[in-house]
């Protein structure tokens, strides 16, 4: 009998990875017919689009495939069919910006990757398997090496792809002890049955020594990949020595997955129920992250202010919105409740990450296409100066770089502010709690550093509405007559999720919302594994369907 309920768990995680799979399984096609059919870089981009449309389109064929939660080791609860929607559309954006930066030789290999990347990402998303995420990380990892040297090849390119491998590869080290700590407890690697038994109280588990190990191990892997102090330093090198191409590329996926991965693993498993374990675990892990995310938030935003060169400064920058959001992580963290329930907070710290990222998506990788196409014809953007005066000489990219620009910033009513509002709210609602008054210091102290990063987001606009360029580097009919469509469309599509979103926050937070409860609900209530009979087990079943 067990025999055949892991097969059709298998099969219906197989089932559910279709979208993932014909991703993989392109990945494959294009880069082995690279090695024997010579095509344009275009060529190879249509592919991968076609690629990405057939993914959305299995995905919506395996919408209704639900895993058992307990034995499966993919699911596709509203978490993970919500976050691989999203992620396939971020993707179709990467893709708009990415389409014709490499070289034709080069191409296969290049789109092959990101086809990688993408898959990477979206088996995070639903991961239910500590070996399945650590795989799914990787994937996300491996190929952006490639993709780092594959778009520009010159010895700062190579010092760049160099730093950013071997740092990788320490973090995926830290990460993967982590993940060994966390199945020295209890002996399984399925996520949400892990989560279900370490607030189960049947047995004396888990241990508060390795319980604290492991988590702490598990931040510090993946901490690498969100920029987040101290593990940020190769953050402004990498940026500044890779074309803008792969700024979009490094400050999208790494972030997104692993502020996914922190939501699937730190959120459900140690995310504060009414028991000693995770009260001794959580009280520490509070301290250590508050730290973490003050000196993020103080690093990103006083370093942004010394910055010249724009890829330095997008840095930075997205070191700052990585402090931003773990006041989302820090807050999921102090959950209240029975398991399972539809508690308000774990919904507000979760939901606050997955608000935050789409907005962080929209505006930034939106910012990264203008900047992209102010690189064409022969002058790049490289500094501040260089987009001196470029209201005057191309209004209307200034335009659309000041909207992403203010919306970082947090800009009332564009997207980047409802980001920051719910990240807020969602710290402000635990630091409530008489036992939580730090975390109201650092909600000020974070909102000290917002302001901070207003103004250099206004130095950018500034500089490009109020002040003349000596050297006219920017022609106008130079840089707008090379302008692609799939760009345009791409940034078009980044300003129209900046504004609509902003103006209508609800299209991203009801299914945020939703995506959040299903991060944090566990597939069993307590009285089941201690024997509460047949109401138990038909109150742990019924949420069986996630949707």
């Amino acid at each position: 009998m067990l025999n055949v309920e892991t097969y059709n768990a298998t099969a219906a995680s197989l089932k559910a990875m279709a979208p993932e799979i014909v991703l993989m399984a392109a990945a494959v096609a294009v880069m082995t017919a690279g090695a024997f059919v010579s095509k344009s870089c275009r060529f190879w981009a249509r592919c991968c689009a076609g690629a990405f449309l057939a993914s959305l389109v299995v995905w919506v064929l395996t919408y209704g495939v639900v895993p058992d939660e307990i034995v499966a080791v993919f699911v596709n609860d509203t978490f993970s069919v919500n976050v691989r929607f999203g992620l396939l559309i971020v993707g179709l954006i990467v893709l708009g910006l990415l389409h014709d930066q490499v070289d034709a030789a080069r191409a296969p290999e290049f789109f092959g990757s990101l086809l990688f990347v993408q898959a990477g990402a979206m088996i995070v998303a639903g991961a239910n398997d500590l070996v399945l995420l650590f795989l799914g990380l990787e994937l996300v990892s491996l190929p952006t090496y490639l993709m780092l040297y594959l778009a520009r090849r010159n010895a700062t390119t190579l010092e760049a792809a160099t730093k950013y491998f071997f740092l990788s590869i320490f973090a995926s080290a830290l990460f993967l002890y982590g993940l060994a700590f966390l199945y020295g407890q209890l002996g399984i690697t399925q996520i949400k049955g892990i989560a279900t038994i370490f607030h189960a109280d049947v047995v004396n588990v888990p241990d508060n020594k390795f319980a604290l190990i492991a988590g702490f191990l598990i931040f510090a892997g993946l901490a690498y990949r969100i920029a987040a102090v101290p593990m940020h330093f190769y953050a402004p090198d990498v940026y500044e020595g890779s074309p803008y191409t792969m700024t979009a590329l490094l400050s999208w996926y790494p972030k997104a997955v692993g502020f996914i991965a922190l939501a699937r693993v730190l959120a459900p498993i140690y995310g504060r129920r009414p028991d000693a374990v995770n009260d001794f675990v959580v009280d520490r892990f509070l301290v250590g992250f508050a730290i973490v995310a003050a000196a993020t938030l103080l690093v990103g935003n006083t370093m942004a202010l010394l910055q010249t060169n724009l890829r330095r400064l997008l840095a930075y920058s997205s070191i700052s919105h990585s402090g931003f959001l773990m006041l989302g992580l820090i807050a999921s963290l102090r959950q209240e409740g029975p398991v399972g329930s539809a508690a308000a907070d774990p919904l507000l710290g979760v939901f606050g990450i997955l608000y935050y990222l789409a907005a962080y998506g929209f505006m930034t990788l939106g910012a990264v296409g203008v900047l992209i196409s102010l690189n064409r014809g022969g002058t790049p953007v490289e500094t501040l100066d260089d987009i001196t005066g470029l209201g005057r000489r191309q209004p209307v990219k200034a335009l659309f770089l000041a909207i992403f620009f203010f919306s970082m910033a947090g800009i009332p009513p564009l997207v980047g502010f409802w980001g920051k509002f719910y990240v807020f709210s969602a710290l402000f609602s635990v630091a409530s709690r008489e036992s939580d008054r730090m975390l109201t210091w650092l909600a000020i102290f974070a909102a000290v550093c917002a302001a901070i990063g207003v103004v250099y987001y206004l130095r950018v606009v500034v500089t490009m509405y109020l002040k003349e360029s000596e050297l006219g580097a920017l022609e106008g009919e130079r840089v707008s007559a090379n302008d692609p469509w799939p760009l345009k469309a791409a940034v078009t599509g980044c300003l129209v999720g900046t504004l609509l979103i902003g103006l209508f926050p609800a299209i991203i937070s009801q299914p945020a919302q939703r995506s959040a409860f299903s991060a944090v609900r566990l597939p069993l209530i307590k009285q089941t594994l201690q024997g509460g009979g047949p109401t138990a087990t038909a109150a742990a079943s019924s949420p069986s369907n996630p949707r």
